[in-house]
């Protein structure tokens, strides 16, 4: 255009300048004379550009059903091994788990570049036009001046997402956020075949599941995924697998129908098999919007939160248990030193003055012919060090320094402690005499002491509420106690119990459901009677050793019955030979965590002894040790079984008594980076330090 004063070439007549696209962000300020056809013309350009989901499609890579793998490692197995081997990276790993995003370039190209960067040579194209239809007509400086690259980059900075306001080009950026958001989705839930393979298996009976189990399937990924319903909502999935049953009429995961589990077993259609499920899963998964990846980092952040909240928990309930057994131990030390001294109590003369000759202890110093010197003790003597080691006991005085007994008077301090034993016991008067009557009641045997100390103890923090003072005394263990313990076994809740077994309620629901099939009435069964149900946790029922074959059965066919013997054995502690509904899904949670990871390859004894740089035969007798605490055979490396964290601690207990409860849990997560709770032989030499190894085992190992 021509500069603002200066004549065109034509006289007066201008020609008509025209409106750039750079100024379309603005048009909404232009005067209202203009024409309407300028917003016409901005709704035209857009249009012409298609920046619809076909644009945004169109720049994507294509990604097979099986969708892209996040677990292979770019340099090959040599170096999967080299980062298997380092235990702070798995532990990195673990704890920052996040997401492949380096294979989802092509989304980020679709979604902030490409919607941006054609909007920015359409301007472009419009402003070359527009100066090849001025011509001669353009001022020649204006010309020289114009650089299309710098016209490029000003126009890809005004249309970045930051600085475009237009309610309408926000609109569009807004469309790209949200297809990118289910592309990325789309891909993640590919990448996550492994893990939903894991789930599906926890549903399986002899090799197959059956489609009336397929929603329940659905819900356990959402929940293990933290979805909050995403999957186990969708129609789509729940047509595509199970159609519209009876079943699911009330509800898309309702375990609901008039066949049991027992019976839909016994049937031998109406199964399939993962790759079937994944096959048609994938299939749904790319040809949908099932799941944002907004979601899916809104479940990982849970999961995070989840398992930082367990890992709090599980340190909250090891502390409580630290301090419960070493108040016991301080318990046992005093009942033994009670013992003890009530002994002493009971031999020393001045005291059994008090409680046959009604004589008392005011510590005041009377003196032969005074008056009531008949009627008191000395005020000072072994009988008053003996007095307060007692008090010291339960907790009223701090403990005696002094190691002479003859020289303990009894002084206001341990009066003042009396008094208290006094007011607890209801006395007319409490003034800190020692008399019968309070005697004869607080010199109880040493069986009783745990009783009286917890007596004590009360007074002492109800008077600490009242005063406002703040006390740091531990609850003793007493008669009470131990009923509260016996109430602290009672079954934990579907609830606890998922959370301890790391299972999803769904999967605990469906071998809850299972186990009650299994379940046998008592006596003849006879007609039109009621079918034996379990009202875990309330009213538990169990199943007897028989029955637990054939369930067992039906979870692993595998199974030999030489390992469900040991199994059995081990698991029925109280050799009733019936097995309850907890202890059967503790069984299943154990045979799950032998076997994870089995599939992939393991070095064999001779490549372990080789990385850990040891002698064949240590590593052998490592693994003879090993499969003593399995209790049967290890197949490593080609069938591995695994040791739970209570079988591995057990082990290395005997391995390498040197390490603490504390070293072991750090060692243990720092292992068993995917949380199964178990680890394989491999991952357990990982854990121990064998240049730590007692030499009394190198020893044995040698012969």
């Amino acid at each position: 255009a021509n500069s603002p004063g200066r004549p065109s070439p034509g006289g007066l007549l201008r020609t008509p300048r025209p409106v750039s696209s750079r100024d379309i962000d603005g048009i909404a300020t232009l005067p209202p004379y203009k024409p309407a056809a300028v917003n016409d013309e901005v709704a035209a350009i857009l249009r012409g550009l298609q920046l619809d989901k076909s644009f945004f499609l169109g720049f994507l890579n294509a990604v097979p059903e099986e969708g892209p793998r996040s677990d292979q490692h770019p340099h090959g197995e040599a170096e999967a091994q080299r980062v298997r081997k380092s235990r702070a990276n798995r532990h990195a790993a673990a704890r920052n788990p996040g997401m492949h995003r380096s294979g989802d370039f092509d989304i980020y190209l679709s979604e902030a570049v490409m919607p941006v960067l054609a909007q920015s040579l359409d301007s472009l194209c419009r402003q070359l036009a527009r100066m090849e239809q001025q011509g001669d007509t353009l001022d020649p400086k204006v010309r020289a001046r114009f650089n299309p690259l710098t016209w490029l980059a000003q126009q890809l900075l005004r249309r970045h997402p930051k600085c475009s306001r237009t309610p309408r080009r926000q609109a569009i950026y807004k469309n790209f956020s949200q297809w990118a958001d289910q592309e990325r989705g789309r891909r993640e839930l590919l990448r996550r075949k492994d893990l939903m393979k894991q789930i599906f298996q926890g549903f399986v009976l002899r090799g197959t599941v059956q489609r009336e189990t397929i929603p329940v399937v659905l819900n356990a990924i959402d929940d293990t995924l933290m979805l909050g319903g995403i999957l186990k909502d969708n129609s789509s999935l729940q047509s595509a697998f199970v159609g519209d049953d009876e079943a699911i009429a009330d509800g898309p995961l309702a375990m609901k129908g008039t066949v049991s589990i027992r019976k839909r077993i016994d049937a031998s259609e109406g199964g399939i098999t993962f790759d079937q499920f994944w096959r048609q899963f994938s299939h749904l998964v790319m040809t949908n919007d099932l799941v944002p990846f907004s979601a899916i980092q809104r479940g990982l952040v849970l999961q995070q939160e989840a398992a930082k909240a367990l890992d709090n928990q599980e340190e909250e309930q090891r502390q409580k248990e630290h301090a419960r057994q070493k108040h016991q131990a301080e318990q046992r030390a005093r009942i033994a030193a009670y013992s003890e001294l009530f002994q002493q109590l009971k031999a020393d003369e001045h005291l059994q003055s008090i409680l046959n000759e009604d004589k008392i202890l005011t510590g005041d110093d009377v003196r032969p012919g005074d008056a009531g010197y008949e009627l008191e003790v000395p005020p000072s003597g072994p009988h008053c060090a003996f007095l307060e080691k007692f008090l010291a006991l339960l907790g009223l005085v701090p403990e005696p320094t002094a190691e002479d007994v003859s020289s303990r008077w009894w002084d206001g301090e341990l009066a003042s402690a009396w008094i208290v034993l006094q007011q607890i016991h209801y006395t007319q008067i409490a003034d800190g005499v020692v008399e019968r009557e309070v005697l004869e009641r607080v010199l109880v045997p040493p069986v009783g002491f745990a009783m009286l100390r917890r007596k004590i103890e009360d007074e002492l923090e109800a008077r600490a509420e009242v005063e406002g003072i703040e006390l740091d005394k531990g609850p003793l263990t007493d008669p009470l106690a131990a009923i509260a313990d016996a109430s602290a076994r009672r079954k934990p809740s579907m609830e606890v119990l998922s959370v301890r077994l790391g299972m999803t309620m769904a999967r605990l629901q469906w071998l809850h459901q299972l186990f009650e099939g299994f379940l046998q009435p008592e006596g003849d069964e006879q007609e039109g009677a009621l079918k034996p149900c379990c009202l875990y946790p309330d009213c538990p029922a169990a199943i007897k050793k028989e029955q637990m074959w054939e369930l067992v059965k039906e979870v692993k066919p595998d199974i030999t019955q030489g390992e469900f013997e040991a199994r059995f054995s081990r698991i029925d502690q109280d050799q009733s030979g019936m097995v309850e509904f907890d202890e059967f899904a503790t069984w299943v949670h154990e045979d799950e965590v032998r076997v994870v990871g089995a599939a992939g390859g393991r070095p064999s004894l001779q490549e372990l002894a080789e990385e850990h740089g040891e002698p064949l035969e240590v590593i052998q007798y490592l693994h003879s040790r090993f499969q003593e605490q399995l209790g049967f055979p290890d197949g490593y490396p080609d069938d591995p079984r695994s040791l739970t964290r209570v079988e591995a601690r057990a082990l290395v207990a005997v391995l390498a008594p040197v390490m603490s409860d504390s070293q072991f849990e750090t060692h243990f997560h720092a292992v068993d980076i995917y949380g199964k709770g178990a680890l394989d032989f491999a991952e357990f030499l990982d854990m121990l330090d064998l240049e730590e190894l007692p030499d009394e085992f190198r020893a044995v190992a040698g012969r």
